[in-house]
């Protein structure tokens, strides 16, 4: 799954590229990308990723239209409106462990519009109160009797067509774990769901969100890959920042490439040179003095294996184009381009 979200987040970065802020396209591409970069971060978490969910701050108000602007389309299909309604007291209030309330969010939303008749209104109620925000989702669906009060939370409960039952476990486990909560609320009619969620302390500004962006224009790139898709998406990604990139699939074409020319940078999957990974290496760094030269691996075990000289660099695979993007910059910002061989 990691690697599936990795070329659809190319993908998707490289239709932004070509979408302009006037583009209606841009807004879809913009929710596509962010819950891309979210189940990827997902992905690699549940694959053993050291990668920190915890420590991501956002405007509360923000967060909750985020996580009905994800459902928007679903909620459209079923032509089920959704309104936000936020107190006074919300106001530019920073929550908390943001990934984990958007997962939670969206679970109730899709919930809601599921269980809700067609046309009929999904409400999202939002407070603060000291170091606390509630999120209430409300839906006109059947609601829930008296033994599903009981069992709604244990797993294996859904009422929603298509759901299997363990989301409301797993969102109620998710909200526990960041000091927060979820519960079944009362209403007139339908459902209602409660999250408690933690606050900054009020006055605390949600930190600036940038975005790496690398001018590789001329940049001389050599891509040792033997996966079409990455080479695809790489190619296009790079392309679009005015890089050439030239890709070697084997030992043979790497050695045929090297012969004719010389690269500013240089991303050695191992895969393709499994046979002999040292003399490769070694012969690629040799053949490109000053280059920027980066091992995509999987493993840092292959780390140490990359020579002393300190000029071979490692990104992780599974990567975000990103990544990429913010090594390169580094050969950009090195000097002069290669000459050809």
């Amino acid at each position: 799954m990691s690697n599936a979200l990795t070329v659809v987040l190319g993908w998707l970065e490289a239709l932004r590229e070509q979408t302009g802020e006037g583009d209606p396209a841009r807004r879809a591409v913009d929710i596509a990308l962010s819950r891309a970069k979210l189940g990827r971060k997902l992905a690699r978490k549940a694959i053993g990723d050291d990668i920190d969910l915890t420590d991501e701050d956002a405007a509360l108000e923000a967060v909750v239209r985020d996580a009905a602007a994800g459902v928007e389309r679903e909620a459209s299909r079923r032509q089920i409106s959704i309104s936000i309604t936020p107190e006074p007291a919300v106001g530019s209030r920073i929550v908390h462990f943001v990934p984990d309330l958007l997962q939670v969010l969206t679970n109730l939303l899709l919930n809601a519009i599921g269980m809700s008749p067609a046309g009929s209104p999904v409400q999202i109620l939002v407070s603060a109160s000291g170091d606390r925000a509630t999120v209430s989702v409300v839906d006109q669906g059947p609601g829930v009797d008296a033994s599903g009060r009981a069992s709604i939370f244990k797993g294996r409960f859904s009422l929603r067509p298509g759901g299997v039952g363990v989301g409301l476990r797993h969102a109620r486990a998710l909200a526990r774990s960041k000091g927060g909560s979820l519960e079944l609320g009362d209403s007139e009619r339908g459902a209602r769901f409660d999250v408690c969620w933690p606050l900054a302390p009020a006055g605390i500004e949600a930190p600036p969100i940038s975005a790496t962006s690398a001018a590789l224009d001329g940049l001389r790139i050599l891509l040792v890959e033997d996966d079409e898709a990455v080479i695809g998406l790489l190619s296009t990604a790079l392309s679009l920042r005015g890089a050439v990139l030239v890709a070697a699939r084997n030992t043979a074409e790497l050695l045929a490439t090297m012969e004719r020319q010389m690269f500013d940078a240089a991303l050695v999957d191992l895969s393709p040179i499994s046979a002999d990974i040292p003399g490769l290496l070694d012969a690629v760094g040799e053949r490109n003095p000053g280059a920027c030269l980066v091992v995509i691996s999987g493993s840092a075990a292959e780390v140490p294996s990359l020579g002393g000289d300190g000029r071979w660099r490692w990104v992780r695979k599974p990567f975000e184009v990103g990544e990429i993007l913010a090594v390169l910059a580094t050969a950009r910002r090195g000097g002069g381009k290669a000459e050809a061989g």
